[in-house]
């Protein structure tokens, strides 16, 4: 049942994320920057933290860097595809958010194995509505771009509207997350190995 809703079928792709990017000199304490927008590197340990909460894992223990880098990228996607969604005129009420994960919850069997679910895709819970209003913004983007055609197809085009906005605007990492892969929308290690704290 679940599998067969428009937020399923791109779930893997909406709890993994995409679009992070380069280094910058502006970067001192923030994870990223998206135009003049920052992402503290205070914000990517909280949400660590709340999803080795969620896992049931000790704080102290680590998650890796590559959650830390797609927790990154999940929050990057939301902000750029927030603000496409600002210059196309389209907006998303907090109702409709409200709505979808209703039905989520009720088709996992509550909150709490809705929390879990997510968790074990990487998302910890704080994000989880950041990712269903980013998920139907995309539905909408790709029924206004490209009007009467596949829903899969119109989902292609918003990407590709978004990564192509992400690149105006200007999306920075820090390089001791990782690097932006323009190529694939995702985050590369960091070249050198450096490490990200988690804790």
């Amino acid at each position: 049942m679940l599998l067969k809703r428009p937020f399923d079928a791109s779930l893997a792709l909406v709890l993994a994320g995409v679009l992070v990017a380069g280094c910058g000199a502006q970067l001192a304490g923030s994870a990223a920057v998206i135009g003049d927008e920052r992402i503290t590197e205070r914000y990517l340990v909280t949400q660590l933290d709340e999803l080795k909460v969620a896992l049931g894992q000790d704080p102290q223990t680590s998650l890796g860097e590559q959650a830390a880098r797609a927790i990154l990228a999940r929050a990057i996607l939301d902000r750029v595809i927030v603000q496409a969604s600002v210059a196309e005129e389209i907006s998303v009420a907090e109702s409709q958010v409200a709505q979808e994960r209703g039905v989520l919850e009720e088709t996992f069997g509550g909150e709490d194995p809705l929390i879990q679910y997510a968790a074990s895709q990487g998302l910890p819970p704080a994000m989880i509505n950041d990712a269903l209003r980013t998920d139907l913004l995309v539905t909408q983007l790709g029924q206004k771009l490209s009007p009467g055609v596949e829903p899969a197809l119109q989902r292609e085009v918003a990407y590709s509207y978004v990564a192509e906005f992400a690149n105006a605007l200007g999306v920075r990492v820090s390089p001791r997350i990782g690097v932006w892969v323009p190529e694939n929308l995702s985050i590369a290690p960091p070249p050198d190995d450096l490490s990200v704290s988690d804790s």
